[in-house]
């Protein structure tokens, strides 16, 4: 059971073990069972469940009587407790542990202890693997590891091997010092051989640290990871240290060595700094330098020191003997007081401690964070400052702490009035009312980690103090470390923590606005920072979308843009998708602008992380603080963020895109059906302008004619509506530009008229005056004649080139109708001068007619807008065609895709479907003269002709009409009647009216296929997404699909419902896109919240589908998971109710 490879199959096996040991009535195999579980639980990431399984374990242990089985379980709390972060608790069960298991015999009962420990230092940098081994001589014995699944591990539990076999833990054993690699492909610091021993495995970096007990070096704490090269921040380093330290404890206590107290512990190393006294206490004395580690602070063993005493005068050794006395047994007693306190409440005691021996009124620590320091706590004038706990200082400011900082020496300031002292240090003591003051640095491990500061309102020398304060500041160093560590710690667990519940709130919450909001105000919290915002990047800019600060959320900022343009350096950073750190205004990087508007800001650092998904840019992370820091442990933390939210950007986009993608092609189609029911250029230019500004979201749109060199406003329509005023003309060579576009008969795209270089200064200049920022121009183009011109401007700077692509087709439709109107009207003037106007009494003397004309058109124009298949429009166009016109036969032809024509449909005598049989001469008109006269009349002697049901007589005259889009000739209709004065003039314009809609009804087929295209392979994109990470969805949604199409073969269902069908069930599930992959990958059973969010996947793969399919199916998918007895989900529908 334990090889199997994944935790949740090894849960489940060992639930059976415990149900047949419960039956069969076998506690100790019950015992073993419920360990089994406790181990898997806590692997897959159960916490609670493993937490509730391991007192169940005590209670048998308990039960038993067995000291094996009470080890066990000691091993196993100390454990939990551990990851649970309770360090003092795990110690105390480890020692436990370990004293139970010599009782019995149990060899290296610190083991599982160990092997916890490697499991949490693995679980809190996040890397692969772990390895805790010791030295012996040359060789090194593997105590415990542990990895994750999938990583491979060349040393493993009760292993020996020679230590030149662990490169990086040899390193650190035997130079006593920490390895750090980042890239173990290009490191210098271990040879070809040595990176070949972990790359061989995939290991890609590698960390080490020494274990040390007695300031002797035992063994190592090896970590490594797989992956992309990784840069080990200095959290991740302190954590490590940290852990090592834990280790060195667990095998000190095996040893018999480690000292008494809890692990983070006050060092009383304060006499040997004080240096070898002859009176002092034996429990103080120094021993010799050879068997004590060095104290912590800046000063060498006191056996490479000459002593103070031997040169100074009598009456100052009179006095540091007794202060020493004093001191002496001030810190022993204050040192077993504090044995027992957390390090923050040692620092407190020893300021208190440091104020009383010293006779200081103020007694400050504060942590060095870089250029800044940070109050930890204040003892002032006989009682703490909490107000000034947490104050962040710029060092800069402060002149002797700088000093004292840099030089790692104590700095000293007697009194205002001293020689030495620049006008910065008198001002930085005197503001605060300070006449003297000692700055001591807390120096570990050759770095500067904070400062102990006693400052006095007299002038006073603190040097006679220096060594008392030095040796208090050796156990404030020792304090410092572990109340840095434990905040690092506590860092770190709340950022996991934030981590998860930002993970989990951001899904439950289907309002964008309002999950930003909160991310916002948890990541605000996390890194106790001044302001986060969240921007989108949109056709304007960075747009911000939640801005938060310290006071809550600014309604305010919402809407703005960021002024990047005031910030080169950080759009630099941006644009390149790097994330942006800025510690200091001072960074040389920026320009003089840019400090100058953060000192305004009152804004001292910064860092900004890209949202970027697949390679594109989809907006900014943005936090700001008012003290100088790095970020650098939330790094990590903010990048995860920025990769989630640019995901859920990406989906967002993806279906948004597609939304108005289907909308702007609707909106189109549309046009393009009101626009065939114009009855004069004019009214055609009036309705294409109005429609094509709304549906391009434009400024302003113009459609002209063109008359040789002069472009004539046909009609000009802007934010204001239509422009009733004269008409005007300009001559196209005024506007060079766009003079390129009508002669080249392309469509021209300007993003920016103020910087394309193809424009002219007076062009930028006219267009500057208009506030246009960006313009498409269309050439309306006719049988390589440009008759026209629509020109759109907006204010803004656009990427036209989508709608360029979108609009051609309209333009080419629009040029086509408008060439028509125009051919109608100079040849009905024609028509009728030449006595043909009472031949209309036949067609069109009547109001009646009129209104059936009307009718006609309007049903086509409205078939066609609704985007019905052409073979529906056409029937329908021709019988209502026979109301208004006597005809024999009629039929519709389409070209296809090999240049030939063939029949949509046909009808006869009767009105029943028929169907004419075509060759070369289907149409009998060349094409050229039917796209040149739009319609043609042919006299024809009766004979027979062929047709798909027999033979029939040809009418005595044929009608052509030309159906054409842009100039362009794609189909006919043929009219056959066998009166020989058939096809009057009012016929030919009645034709030529049908013709145009039904040419209309030819583009709009095509634009909504396109439409459906469009959506259909962006839906096939999404499924592939959503397949790409959840496998089972793919075989689950074929499988689904399979069984409609099984269901609907034996219902006897035709091929195009089949085919309808199974497409939409294989995107039934497709919602789930949108579910967080948290949730949907989820190892374990998923919580409320989480089920109510998965919940919600019905609901949105009916709203991705919906532009697809019809109403039917789209109900049918949203209510896939609704049950008859009303228990389903997302409506509880309930019987007949359900689609």
């Amino acid at each position: 059971m334990l090889d199997e490879p994944a935790g949740d199959e090894r849960l489940a096996v060992a639930s059976e073990i415990l149900r047949a040991a419960e039956e069969i009535g076998d506690p100790r195999l019950a015992a073993d069972a419920r360990t089994w579980r406790y181990l898997d639980l806590l692997e897959i990431g159960r916490i609670e469940a493993a937490e509730a399984e391991l007192v169940a374990i005590e209670a048998a242990s308990r039960d038993l009587g067995e000291p094996r089985r009470r080890y066990q379980a000691l091993c196993l709390r100390s454990g939990m407790s551990l990851h649970r972060g309770r360090l003092e608790g795990a110690r105390a069960l480890a020692r436990e542990a370990i004293a139970l298991g010599r009782r019995f015999d149990v060899s290296d009962a610190r083991h599982p202890c160990l092997a916890t420990l490697a499991r949490v230092a693995v679980d809190g940098i996040g890397c692969a693997a772990a390895t805790v081994a010791l030295a012996d001589g040359d060789d090194l014995e593997v105590m415990a590891d542990h990895a994750r699944l999938g990583v491979a591990c060349r040393l493993h539990r009760g292993q020996r091997c020679a230590l030149d076999d662990a490169p990086a833990a040899a390193l650190a054993i035997r130079e006593r010092r920490r390895v750090v690699i980042a890239d173990l492909a290009g490191t210098t610091v271990l040879s070809a051989r040595q990176t070949g021993l972990y790359r061989g495995l995939g290991h890609t970096a590698v960390l080490a640290t020494p274990l040390v007990v007695q300031g002797r070096t035992v063994g190592a704490l090896e970590l490594v990871d797989t992956g992309a090269p990784r840069a080990f921040t200095s959290a991740d380093v302190a954590f490590a240290e940290f852990a090592a330290r834990q280790a060195s404890l667990l095998v000190a206590e095996e040893c018999g060595t480690a000292p008494p107290g809890p692990a983070l512990r006050v060092t009383p190393s304060a006499s040997s700094a004080i240096g070898p006294l002859a009176d002092a206490p034996p429990s103080l004395s120094t021993g010799s330098s050879a068997s004590r580690p060095a104290p912590a602070g800046p000063f060498p063993p006191a056996s490479s020191q000459a002593d103070p005493l031997d040169t100074a005068p009598a009456d100052v050794v009179a006095d540091l003997r007794r202060r020493n006395r004093e001191l002496a047994r001030i810190v022993a007693a204050g040192l077993h007081d504090v044995a027992g306190l957390r390090p923050d409440e040692v620092l407190r005691s020893l300021l208190r401690r440091v104020s009383e021996l010293t006779h200081t009124p103020v007694v400050d620590v504060y942590a060095v964070e870089g250029p800044v320091v940070r109050a930890l706590a204040s003892f002032d004038g006989g009682r703490f400052d909490a107000d000034w706990e947490g104050v962040v200082l710029p060092l800069a400011r402060y002149p002797c702490s700088l000093r004292a900082v840099d030089t790692q020496q104590a700095t000293i300031v007697a009194g205002l009035e001293g020689a030495g002292l620049s006008d910065e240090d008198r001002y930085s003591l005197e503001k605060w009312g300070y006449q003297a003051q000692l700055s001591l640095p807390l120096v570990a491990e050759g770095r500067v980690i904070g400062l102990l500061e006693l400052s006095d309102y007299a002038a006073r020398d603190f040097t006679p103090e220096l060594e008392v304060v030095r040796g208090l500041g050796a156990a404030a160093t020792q304090a410092l470390q572990n109340v840095t560590l434990l905040e690092q710690v506590e860092r770190r667990n709340r950022i996991l923590r934030e981590l998860v519940g930002i993970g989990s709130s951001a899904s439950a919450e289907h309002d964008p606005s309002r999950a930003l909001a909160h991310v916002a105000e948890r990541v605000l919290a996390t890194l106790s920072a001044a302001s986060c915002d969240f921007y989108g990047l949109d056709e304007g800019g960075f747009r911000c979308l939640v801005s938060h600060d310290r006071s809550g959320p600014d309604e305010a900022a919402r809407g703005t843009l960021l002024d990047v343009q005031s910030y080169p350096t950080l759009a630099a950073e941006i644009a390149a998708h790097r994330t942006f750190v800025l510690t200091s205004p001072d960074d040389p990087r920026l320009g003089a602008d840019e400090r100058r508007l953060y000192r305004e800001h009152g804004f001292v650092s910064e860092i900004a992380v890209p949202l970027v998904a697949n390679g594109r840019l989809f907006g900014l992370l943005d936090v700001y603080d008012t003290r100088q820091r790095d970020y650098g442990e939330y790094l990590s933390f903010l990048q995860t963020i920025a990769g989630g939210l640019a995901g859920k950007m990406e989906v967002q986009a993806i279906l948004q895109g597609l939304e108005h993608r289907g909308r702007t092609l609707a909106a189109l189609v549309e046009l393009t059906a009101a626009a065939a029911q114009s009855d004069t250029p004019r009214e055609l230019a009036v309705i294409v302008a109005t429609r094509l500004r709304e549906v391009a979201a434009m400024a302003r749109c113009d459609v002209y004619s063109l008359d040789g060199g002069l472009l004539r406003c046909l009609a000009s329509v802007d934010e204001r509506g239509l422009d009733d005023g004269p008409d005007f003309e300009f001559a196209i060579d005024d506007f060079p530009t766009t003079a390129m576009s009508v002669r080249t008969g392309e469509p021209l795209a300007i993003e920016r008229l103020d910087a394309d270089p193809r424009l002219t200064p007076e062009e930028r200049a006219h267009y500057a005056e208009g506030g246009f920022r960006s313009e498409l121009c269309l050439p309306l183009t006719v049988d390589g004649r440009v008759l026209g011109l629509i020109d759109l401007f907006d204010r803004r700077s656009r990427d036209l080139g989508p709608m360029a692509e979108l609009a051609g087709p309209v333009a080419r439709f629009v040029v086509g109708l408008y060439d028509t109107l125009v051919r109608l009207e100079r040849a009905g003037d024609a028509t009728l001068t030449a006595g043909d106007a009472p031949e209309t009494e036949t067609q069109d003397g009547t109001p009646e007619a009129h209104d059936r004309e009307m009718e006609l058109l309007d049903e086509i124009a409205a078939a066609a807008g609704a985007g019905r298949e052409l073979r529906e429009i056409a029937a329908a166009g021709l019988a209502r065609l026979r109301t208004l016109l006597a005809f024999e036969r009629a039929a519709v032809a389409v070209r296809q895709g090999d240049g030939g024509f063939a029949w949509v449909h046909a009808v006869g005598e009767d009105g029943a479907p028929g169907g004419l049989v075509g060759g070369p001469d289907l149409l009998d008109v060349p094409p050229d003269r039917l796209r040149r006269e739009r319609v043609v009349v042919l006299d024809r002697r009766p004979g027979p002709a062929r047709a798909s049901g027999g033979q029939h007589a040809v009418g005595a005259r044929t009608a052509v009409a030309a159906l054409l889009a842009g100039g362009e000739l794609i189909g006919a209709l043929r009219v056959e009647s066998a009166a020989a004065s058939a096809f009057t003039a009012a016929d030919r314009r009645l034709l030529s009216r049908v013709a145009a809609q039904l040419a209309l009804a030819i583009t709009s087929s095509e634009l909504y296929a396109r439409v459906r295209q469009v959506h259909h392979s962006n839906l096939r994109a999404l499924s592939g997404a959503l397949n790409a990470k959840d496998y089972y969805t793919l075989g689950h949604a074929a499988r689904v699909a399979a069984y409609m199409v099984l269901l609907g073969r034996e219902l006897g269902w035709g091929r195009e419902a089949l085919r309808y069908v199974e497409e939409a069930a294989y995107l039934h599930d497709i919602g789930k896109i949108a579910v967080s992959d948290r949730v949907l990958l989820k190892a374990g059973g998923l919580n409320h919240r989480e089920w109510d969010l998965m919940r919600q996947h019905p609901i949105f793969s009916a709203q991705i589908i919906q532009p697809l399919f019809d109403h039917e199916l789209v109900a049918a998918v949203k209510h896939h998971h609704e049950r008859w007895d009303g228990q389903g989900y997302p409506d509880g529908l309930a019987g007949d109710a359900i689609p």
